[in-house]
């Protein structure tokens, strides 16, 4: 493919027009409550930074259907590096919307949804027909902005069941153009 110009053109053939990479956007947790968004320029240079209200740890980040963000929200700092967490979560994680205030707004709740490390669905994306799609080890959820929530897809996720395992889903992605909505597998698939 062709190398999209800023030319009000669709150069490379992927829907959008004269799209290009603005930067990266990370979610910052703190054990103490003091979370942030923090944006960079295309050198790494900080060029905004969105102090979250106090008590809202994010996971996995994406924008906001209208402007903001949208965040998986763990009520307890979790250390995903060290396979075994010390103690499980209990509190559910949730779908949140932020506001470019930093407010907060739980969409959804999964307190029914205890997996490996507890209560806790793992990626969120904003889909083009204006919900979000979430990440469970085995389902895929809808989730609208006024909370409903509702199962798009599931399958077997014990991976100690090799006959039936299908994935442990850890994340999920959206094409802009198409919404086709693709899962990231624990195991690399």
């Amino acid at each position: 493919g062709e190398r999209e110009l800023c030319d009000d053109m669709d150069n490379d053939c992927d829907g959008r027009v004269d799209e290009e990479w603005a930067g990266l956007v990370v979610s910052l947790q703190s054990e103490n409550g003091d979370s942030r968004i923090v944006s960079f320029d295309t050198v790494g240079r900080i060029t905004d930074e969105l102090s979250l209200e106090s008590g809202f740890v994010p996971y996995h980040l994406d924008h906001g259907i209208d402007g903001g963000f949208v965040f998986v929200h763990h009520p307890e700092y979790i250390n995903i590096s060290s396979l075994v967490p010390d103690e499980a979560p209990t509190d559910a994680s949730a779908v949140v919307e932020v506001d470019m205030e930093g407010n907060c707004t739980v969409l959804a709740e999964f307190d029914d949804e205890n997996f490996w490390w507890g209560p806790f669905v793992r990626g969120v994306k904003a889909h083009p027909d204006g919900y979000y799609v979430v990440a469970g080890p085995g389902a895929l959820y809808r989730v609208d902005r006024d909370g409903t929530r509702s199962v798009l897809a599931e399958w077997a996720y014990d991976w100690s069941d090799a006959e039936n395992f299908v994935m442990y889903a850890m994340d999920v992605a959206v094409d802009p153009v198409s919404g086709d909505v693709g899962m990231v597998d624990l195991l690399g698939g």
